[in-house]
């Protein structure tokens, strides 16, 4: 009986286990508790400001990462993929790549891919070490032939009863039977052949006796007439009564050889019950830790696939909300350069004031030569001067006679005609020499560090929508945190009952161990007592082969009375096994196998059901906190669970933990005002490239280089004395040899001799520094045309420019601001694709569930019901044989007490 209460508490072990698996997996409390979202949302908050407040501001330190995510604190490596490098991505004319969920459906070259962690696989199961399901079940068969005694369905009303505790497992028992017609009708035949071998061995035993009686009282008369007869069928004797004898030996023997069959199923089924139960305590205890481990590895899962991910978006938008003048400034600085040509425009000022520059220089270095020029002409005028008076003095004191000649030689010319004043004094070229010190460059400086500010000037301007941001996600990731936090309280009821009721199965089956040691005697005694019957039967077989007649018979006649004496046991054992492997099969294994509706455990356990009340939620509702919302199907359960599908599907979970709407990004209005706030107006509407000053600096360098040097050049061009002293020396040398006075031609001579020394030490040095003078005026008027030109078009450059960025520059801002939304909004998209990805198709899957339940199932059915059916049908099979094998042996016995009398007549006759 005690053996029977443990079988029929397993079903609910079985169904408590898996529900209690089931459990598990949902890691979540329906009860979200949000008391203290302010709290942590103030704090968060304050973190976030002091966060933008410590950004790195040196250019190197806001280049953008190319993997956003390294530092997060993950138990898996996570990082931020870019589909380009941080450059080429963020190109206008590149390729965008596609995220998942929020980038709004159109090409965003700003979007990245998360790459999430493997998801850890969790602690190994140990129920499939068993092998519960290998090998070949012989004792299966039963139960067909359990299933043609109990065609009648499952008595419900019965079980209903028994689980309220309104009937005791004997009352259940003897009431089931009046369910079961067929099942009593053979328990009684059952009943009626056990008591068929000693009743039938009685009566032929009283037989035997008033025979032997009355052969007694006949006396030598029918001695003599039976030796008569018995010497005149001798020879009938040896032809008929041996192939009668004969056969009923074979007969016997084959009835032998088929209770050595079922003997041997008898040990079979004994110790394969025996290693059933033996296993049972291991298997059970295994079987709950199966299910604490898969609560364990779906709550690990469950949570790591929403926390992980929750963190690493969070933190990847952080980076790039802190990283914005990299991943938005710098972007639109290159657009717009990329557009207008701003940077050339830029090199091209410092171009021009590398330019002015040299001008400046050469200007400079025009005015030294001229300079030195002056003071050349300055010494050759005062030369001059000396000569012209030498030569005026000659004139006044040449003689009468010579004066004529004397008078050809004139003075007139011999001055500097070169006017240098008007080149030392032009405006032009004195503007020209202060370009030297011309501020171009530091204005041109200045414009471009405006430029280069936009990307700094973006992160001030979204700086407190950037915080917004930062305060909305923390809080969505408090939200969240919030509503997993019930996943660690349903996870620790769940292991507290998986605890529980490991705890009061394994106390049950501490039992089992002494329940065991005498159902195995009593095995052991069963097929022993088989054996010993068998053992005598075939020793009396044995000796009728081999002509020992007299003791085969006694052999047979002592195996029949040992048979009359162990029958009723054996009866009594094969019937206990009966109706407990019986409705163990009835009670047990068909709701078990009754597959896929599994209708007898819907009936008993699912809305409405008998074991709670017809009002009340089915078995999974119980077990998880009483909740409604997890009422599933068993048949539901065990079917997708076989087919290893996620658990959050299996068994509703989004009733208790909403993953859509947790996830469900497009719903934080929070988020997206905080998005809508990010403007880049203000940015770009004092920005000025083309100011006031270095729109006047360049009119000023344009009307400076706007000098004409051509009336200097044709003012330094033609001789540099009015006298061609060349001529005038060779017409005094004349005229000094037409002189008749030698006084007078020598002082002419002497005069000839000082011109042509003036004319190589002054003259032609003079001709020489105002020829290079004249080369600078020419080399700095050529050098001016270009400059003037470059002025012109940098004007016109830069006027465009600041019309572009006045009129367009806000536009493209806005666009790389709309894709730089877009970029924060995949990032949410992404992990929203990836959590309901993951719990919809990979995290958690529920095939240990179905795991566990197979495993028990074919530990009680396989292991033990169809072994304890075994043993019985074996055993009947063998008590069947044996009521065939009685009147064959005492058939035989007849036969061999015939030969016994004919041979010791034939002795007695021959003595």
């Amino acid at each position: 009986m005690r053996l029977l209460s443990l079988l029929g508490a397993v079903p609910l072990l079985v169904f408590v286990g898996a529900a209690l698996a089931v459990h598990d997996d949902c890691h979540t409390h329906p009860l979200c508790r949000v008391d203290d979202v302010a709290d942590d949302v103030d704090a968060l908050a304050s973190t976030a400001a002091a966060t933008l407040d410590q950004q790195p501001t040196e250019e190197t330190q806001l280049e953008p990462t190319p993997h956003i995510a390294d530092n997060i604190n993950l138990s898996a490596e996570s990082k931020v993929q870019e589909p380009d490098s941080s450059e080429s991505s963020l190109e206008r004319s590149g390729g965008g790549s596609s995220g998942g969920g929020g980038g709004g459906g159109s090409s965003n070259n700003m979007l990245s891919t998360l790459v999430f962690p493997q998801v850890p696989r969790g602690d190994l199961y140990k129920l499939q070490t068993f092998g519960l399901g290998d090998g070949f079940f012989v004792f299966s068969y039963v139960a067909s032939l359990l299933g043609v005694l109990q065609p009648a369905d499952y008595p419900l009303e019965l079980a209903n009863d028994a689980m309220q505790k309104r009937l005791s497992l004997s009352d259940l028992l003897v009431k089931s039977l009046s369910f079961e017609p067929g099942f009593v009708s053979f328990l009684a035949v059952c009943g009626v052949l056990a008591l068929l071998a000693p009743l039938g061995l009685a009566i032929l035993g009283c037989v035997a006796a008033s025979r032997k009686c009355k052969s007694g009282a006949g006396g030598a008369g029918k001695e003599t007439a039976d030796d008569a007869s018995n010497s005149s069928c001798d020879s009938l004797r040896d032809t008929c009564g041996n192939c009668r004898r004969r056969t009923v030996l074979c007969f016997l023997q084959l009835l032998v050889v088929l209770i050595a069959a079922g003997m041997t199923g008898i040990f079979v089924a004994n110790e394969q019950l025996g290693s059933g139960m033996d296993r049972s305590g291991a298997v059970m205890n295994a079987a709950f830790a199966d299910l604490a481990t898969f609560l364990r590895n779906s709550h690990r899962q469950l949570q790591f696939v929403v926390g992980s991910a929750l963190d690493q978006t969070v933190e990847a938008t952080i980076t790039d909300l802190d990283n914005i003048e990299s991943i938005l400034g710098r972007p639109i600085q290159r657009e717009i350069a990329g557009e207008t040509g701003v940077d050339v425009a830029m090199d091209v000022l410092m171009d021009i004031s590398m330019s002015t520059h040299n001008i400046a220089e050469k200007g400079v270095m025009l005015q030294q030569s001229a300079g030195a020029v002056r003071q050349l002409s300055r010494t050759t005028q005062e030369r001059l001067v000396e000569l012209k008076m030498q030569v005026d003095s000659f004139r006044r004191t040449c003689n009468l006679r010579d004066r004529p000649l004397c008078d050809t030689v004139d003075s007139a010319g011999l001055e500097v005609k070169i006017d240098l004043e008007r080149i030392m004094n032009d405006v032009r070229l004195a503007d020209l020499r202060r370009l030297r010190n011309d501020s171009l460059s530091s204005i041109a400086q200045q414009a471009r560090s405006e430029f280069q500010f936009i990307p700094h000037q973006m992160a001030a301007t979204t700086r407190e929508a950037r915080l917004g941001v930062k305060r909305e996600l923390d809080m969505q990731r408090i939200m969240i945190r919030e509503q997993l936090r019930g996943l660690d309280d349903l996870s620790k009821h769940l292991s507290t009952k998986v605890e529980k009721m490991r705890d009061w199965t394994l106390r049950k089956l501490d039992d089992v161990p002494q329940i065991e040691e005498w159902r195995w005697l009593t095995g052991i005694l069963t097929a022993s007592s088989v054996l010993m019957i068998w053992t005598v039967m075939m020793s009396a077989i044995s000796c009728g082969c081999c002509g020992s007649e007299r003791k085969a018979g006694c052999t047979l006649i002592f195996a029949l009375l040992l048979l009359a004496v162990l029958s009723v046991a054996l009866w009594a054992v094969l019937l206990a096994a009966l109706v407990v492997g019986g409705h163990g099969q009835l009670f047990v294994c068909r709701p078990l196998y009754e597959e896929p509706d599994f209708s007898v455990l819907t009936a008993l356990f699912d809305r409405p059901n008998m074991y709670y009340g017809s009002g009340k939620p089915g078995l999974f509702s119980n077990v998880g906190f009483k909740n409604e919302t997890l009422d599933v199907p068993i048949r539901t359960v065990l079917a997708e669970c076989r087919d290893n599908r996620p658990a959050y599907e299996t068994f509703k979970l989004s009733k208790v933990f909403d993953a859509e709407g947790a996830t469900a990004f497009k719903t934080w209005h929070g988020l997206h005002a905080e998005l809508d706030r990010m403007s880049v107006d203000q940015s770009f509407r004092n920005l000025q490239l083309l100011t006031p000053s270095l729109q006047k600096t360049l009119q000023g360098l344009l009307d400076t280089t706007s000098v004409d040097l051509s009336s200097l050049r044709t003012a330094l061009s033609g001789s540099v004395t009015a006298k061609d002293l060349t001529s005038f020396a060779k017409q005094m040398e004349n005229v000094a040899n037409q002189i008749k006075d030698g006084a007078t031609a020598g002082r002419l001579g002497s005069l000839v001799t000082k011109t042509r020394r003036l004319i190589s030490t002054n003259i032609l040095p003079l001709e020489t520094r105002r020829d290079e003078l004249v080369y600078q005026l020419t080399a700095l008027e050529v050098q001016l045309m270009p400059i003037e030109k470059q002025i012109t078009q940098s004007m016109s450059h830069l006027k465009t420019i600041q019309y572009f960025v006045g009129n367009q520059g806000t536009a493209i801002a806005q666009e790389k601001m709309r894709q730089f939304v877009e970029r924060i909004l995949n990032y949410v998209g992404q992990f929203q694709e990836y959590v309901l990805d993951s719990v919809h198709n990979t995290v958690a899957p529920c095939r240990p569930v179905w795991n566990v339940f197979q495993g028990v199932r074919q530990l009680l059915c396989r292991h033990l019901v169809d072994p304890l059916n075994g043993l019985w049908f074996c055993t009947m099979w063998c008590m069947v044989l044996f009521l065939l094998a009685t009147p064959t042996s005492i058939k035989l016995i007849g036969y061999f007490d015939k030969m016994r009398k004919s041979s010791l007549l034939a002795r007695t006759q021959i003595g």
